[in-house]
């Protein structure tokens, strides 16, 4: 099968990397992103790198979208490429984080266009240095038939795929977990802030922190999310 991307950023690059480098099934693969440099060193991979998202989708059978919100999706989907789409059967994985209701109306669009179109959503935890490393964990909302039909596919990106259920409920998961990240961030900096206020040293305190009970929670939230923002 042909796959495209739509969106080869902070999230879509290394993803795109790990299917063309541990997935045999894919015969060519696609990518667009809307500042094309991006994308360009896809191309070192075997990539095809095209100008338009129009040429992914034409030439795709599977569309990954790892776009950064619905607004963009939905233009890129509904206002550029919907001629593309109206002639089916065409496979959407949209793997962004945007809610349940964004992710309904766009299932809903594109089944409009036309009804042999599929449309699976994707949501993924971890940043962007674990999506490096293939160590992903992915959420499914589909059908079960679906989940079976592209597991190889996803696992290409992750260490565990999950089954959650019709489409709506692996965003609203994903939704779900953001908020306990959320929150362990904010007591992370309140902390950070009690730390600076008294001018205490910052590595002394990481150690501590690293050495004790603290370290788990950080590894398991702040070390694979918040720092990878600076890899």
């Amino acid at each position: 099968m042909n796959v495209g991307i739509l969106g080869t950023g902070l999230m879509g690059f290394p993803i795109s990397v790990n299917i063309l480098t541990k997935n045999n099934t894919v015969k060519q693969f696609y990518a667009w992103n809307r500042t094309k440099s991006k994308a360009e060193p896809l191309a070192e991979y075997g990539a095809i790198v095209v100008d338009n998202a129009t040429e992914v989708i034409e030439n795709s059978d599977v569309i990954l979208i790892m776009l950064s919100q619905y607004e963009i999706i939905d233009l890129v989907l509904f206002e550029s490429c919907s001629e593309s789409l109206s002639l089916g059967n065409k496979t959407i994985i949209q793997m962004s984080t945007i809610s349940s209701d964004q992710t309904l109306s766009l299932k809903d669009k594109l089944l409009n266009l036309n009804e042999t179109n599929v449309f699976i959503e994707c949501p993924v935890l971890g940043s962007a240095s674990v999506a490096k490393e293939g160590q992903l964990q992915i959420m499914i909302g589909g059908t079960q038939e679906q989940h079976d039909q592209y597991s190889d596919l996803l696992l290409s990106t992750g260490k565990a795929i999950f089954y959650i259920g019709e489409v709506g409920k692996a965003s609203t998961l994903k939704l779900a977990l953001n908020t306990i990240i959320s929150g362990q961030t904010a007591v992370f900096a309140q902390s950070l802030s009690i730390i600076e206020n008294a001018g205490l040293d910052f590595d002394t305190y990481m150690k501590i922190v690293n050495d004790g009970p603290a370290r788990y929670t950080l590894e398991l939230i702040y070390i694979k999310f918040f720092y990878s923002f600076f890899d």
